[in-house]
Order: structure tokens, then sequence, then C-alpha cells
């Protein structure tokens, strides 16, 4: 009988695809996973090796109205979908709306419930709620943490092995669409750089004999895209795994701390992403073919000097 856990780990797109390296470690080990996540983001990891299947759940929105009963019936539809027998419901978010989702979950299926231990856990009573609860250091990058978590939770040290996202594993490749994609969307907006540079660096690039594309995904988002020089190609708005399928044939890209530049660097394109208001050694994008640009510098530098150094470090990545 094969193994399978039942993982949650709900949003955003970015943590996702931190999770998605640690999936990959599991199947490694010879272990798949029911992955219990946001409805959005579910036709994106069915391609992710190790996943049995992607279980999508509207839980964001269902707890926006607690009093209409949205939790309850997203909580019965989604048991509803349950195919025990699982090893363990292993919740790899950490916060308290998580662990209800997970204690639930346990609950229904007859899996111990794991996660991250009161120390660890991005909200300290939810680590007090797990039958097990694993030590996961918060100083540690975020795909670090969660390989750590996900090997403790089967009973081994953590891998010293370099991290391979499972949606990079399974992805099919394509040959390259010869553009540089412009990732300049964030959740939050002091991670953006403000449309003026990206228009700046659009022209860089092309100075430097670079086609570029730039995708959007909400009304302010097609605002600066659309802003941009005509020479870039504004990439139609799509669905979330569409879009993969049309990243993953980039030939690099420029972003800023988003899902997107995660994603990106998980399928295995090079880029250089900017962190102008996080912290790149918790969360930065990885691989060979990956750079890193900091607050610090970002900050030092004016337009066109940063404009140069993106440039600089974007050809050190881009294949021959």
């Amino acid at each position: 009988m094969s193994r399978t856990w039942l993982l949650v780990k709900t949003s955003s797109l970015g943590d996702v695809v931190h999770a998605s390296y640690a999936v990959s470690d599991l199947a490694d080990a010879g272990i798949e996973v029911d992955w219990v996540l946001e409805q959005d983001y579910a036709p994106l990891v069915r391609s992710c090796r190790g996943v049995r299947r992607a279980l999508g759940v509207d839980w964001r929105r269902a707890l926006r109205r607690p009093l209409s009963g949205a939790p309850g019936r997203a909580l019965a539809e989604l048991s509803a979908e349950l195919q025990p027998p699982y090893e363990c419901v292993l919740d790899a978010q950490g916060l308290l709306k998580s662990a209800w989702l997970t204690l639930h979950l346990a609950g229904r299926s007859g899996a111990p419930s794991v996660g991250m231990d009161a120390a660890s856990a991005r909200e300290r009573l939810a680590g007090l709620l797990y039958q097990s609860g694993i030590a996961a250091p918060r100083g540690e990058h975020a795909v670090v943490r969660l390989r750590r978590l996900f090997a403790a939770a089967r009973g081994e040290a953590a891998p010293d092995t370099e991290p391979v996202s499972g949606l990079h594993r399974k992805s099919t490749p394509t040959a390259s669409d010869g553009r540089i994609w412009l990732l300049h969307g964030a959740s939050r907006t002091e991670k953006t750089l403000g449309a003026g540079r990206w228009r700046q660096l659009a022209l860089k690039l092309y100075g430097m004999g670079l086609d570029t594309a730039v995708s959007w995904g909400s009304p302010a988002e097609r605002q600066v895209a659309q802003a941009l020089p005509e020479h870039v190609e504004v990439i139609p708005k799509c669905s979330l795994d569409a879009l993969a399928e049309r990243l993953k044939s980039a030939r690099g890209f420029v972003g800023v701390d988003s899902g997107l530049a995660h994603l990106a660097a998980a399928l295995g394109v090079p880029g250089v992403t900017l962190y102008p208001a996080s912290d790149a050694q918790l969360t930065g994008t990885l691989g060979a073919g990956q750079r890193r640009i900091d607050a610090h510098t970002i900050n030092r530098l004016g337009s066109a000097e940063l404009g140069d150094l993106i440039g600089r470090s974007l050809m050190q990545v881009l294949p021959g």
C-alpha cells in the first residue's frame, strides 16, 4: 500500500511554492500527499511531483463570513473528499485558521495531527494544538524550515541535498520564448517598485537587445503593465496554471518578492528578484540561476544605477 499524508498548506502562492520543495522530498521517500489548499492554487499543484490529489477549498473566503455557516459548509465539503488512510495530517502553515482545519481533518480521517511547535509556529497558540509539535527555527529560510518540518514528521534529519521543487521536476521542458518576463506585482504595495522604475527598466533591457513581456492579475497591475513602453508584450490575463505553462518557457525574469517570482524560480527560469521590503535571507528565490538584490542596495542606488545592476545580474544567469 502506498504511503499518503494529508497536507494543509493553503496560501499564499509563495508559501505554496515553498512547500513544493518539501513535497518533492516526500516523493523521494516514497510518500504522496493529498494537498489541501486554496481553490485558486489547486490546478497548479496537481502537476507537482509527489501530489496524489489537490483538494481545493475557499477557506479564506469562508472565514470572512463566519456567521453565515460558510466555514462549516467548507469543512463538510472538504471532508467528503478525503480518501484515508493517511499516516498523518500535517499543517505546514502554523496559523490558528490552518490548525482549525488540520484538527478537523485529523478527526474525520483518524490520522494524527502534526505541525510546528509553539516556538516555531507563526501563531504560538496554533503550535499547542497538534498531537505532535516539531521545531522549525524561525530564522531559517522558509524552504529550509519546511524541509526540516517534513523530514522530522517522518522521523528523519533535515535533508542536506539541494532543494528542487516538485513543480520543476514534473514540468515538461519547453522551448524558450526568448523573452524576459517583468513580474512587477506583489501582495503588498511596499514590495513593489513603482511604474516609473519598471518603465526605465524596460527601456534598459530593450537597449541591451532583450525582448520583454509583462503579466498582470489585478486592475492596478494592469495599469502598470499598460504604462510600459509599447515594445513590451502584455500577457493577457489567464488562470494561474495557464500562466505557469507560459512562464516556464521564458528566457528569464525580473521580479519583486512575489508568488510569481518564486514560481518562476521553482520552474527553473533564471532571474533577478528584488527585495525592497522583505528579507531575502528568509524568502529569497532559490537555485543556481537566481540573483537577489536586497533593500539596502535598492534604496542606495538611483533608478539608472539599479537598472545597470539588474542588467548585469541578469546577463550572469541567462543561458548563452
